[in-house]
């Protein structure tokens, strides 16, 4: 019989929160009984906790963060358990900020996910996230340089993406954008074309997010991380001359007096 793939302690993770989220929304208000009045780091967390898992992002990250400054710095492995909830609140708060065309709480969430991250896997998605982030703000200085750390510190690991990142994204958006329009014809019917009309516009504003690293597209393809990195930087010198320059400067400053095999190596 062939041999199981043991399954990886990220996916193992994933599962026991999943399980969790799910108990705490057939149970949530037992829950909320038990823990009524108490105000330790263990029942606040709970109220996180359930917070999370009605979808109230804001105020599950307001009690993570009181909870951490109630926990005593040498408790590492509760501070663990709370950062990694609080990560997955700010990717969750960073999705809803691209779906909504905030770029300034996207990059607010972006930066709490850069305070939080736990993993390598969480570190690199930080970066390309923030770099996507500082883009949207129009800062393409600050955009490059989360990419050059990328390639710098984490360019020969492996990273999940969704099978969506590997096609250009200008693209699968002008695939995407003319099928909303046809579709949009079929909202003058008289019956349901109002509500036709909103479902279209939502689903054109929250197009973007589905082409970012925060996706919530299942991560089917694996790539190098600096590869990707490379690919994105690529594309920046393209949408600015004057960032082209920039990074011209920055390569030939880090290449000057390396040996050839060194300058192979870096490229």
């Amino acid at each position: 019989m062939p041999e199981k793939t043991a399954p990886s302690g990220e996916a193992i993770a994933r599962e026991s929160a999943s399980h969790r989220e799910a108990f705490l929304k057939a149970h949530g208000r037992a829950v909320e009984k038990v823990i009524a009045g108490r105000k330790d780091p263990a029942a606040i967390f709970a109220r996180a906790e359930l917070a999370a898992a009605e979808a109230r992002y804001d105020e599950a990250a307001r009690l993570l963060n009181t909870c951490l400054a109630a926990v005593s710095s040498e408790d590492l492995d509760f501070r663990a358990t709370i950062n990694q909830l609080l990560f997955r609140i700010h990717r969750r708060l960073a999705r809803a900020a691209v779906r909504a065309g905030n770029a300034d709480r996207e990059l607010q969430s972006c930066l709490g996910m850069s305070r939080t991250a736990s993993t390598l896997a969480d570190e690199i998605e930080t970066l390309f996230a923030l770099s996507e982030a500082y883009e949207r703000k129009g800062n393409l200085a600050a955009s490059a340089r989360c990419l050059r750390s990328i390639i710098a510190v984490y360019g020969h690991h492996e990273y999940p993406v969704a099978g969506i990142a590997a096609l250009d994204p200008e693209k699968v958006m002008g695939a995407a954008q003319g099928v909303l329009t046809r579709a949009h014809a079929y909202a003058q019917n008289p019956f349901f074309g109002p509500a036709f009309q909103s479902s279209v516009a939502l689903l054109r504003k929250g197009l973007p997010l589905y082409l970012s690293t925060v996706s919530p597209l299942p991560k089917s393809l694996t790539v190098r991380a600096g590869e990707l990195a490379a690919a994105r930087l690529a594309r920046l010198q393209k949408l600015s001359p004057e960032s082209a320059a920039r990074l011209e400067a920055v390569a030939e400053r880090e290449l000057r007096g390396r040996s050839p095999e060194e300058q192979i190596y870096r490229l």
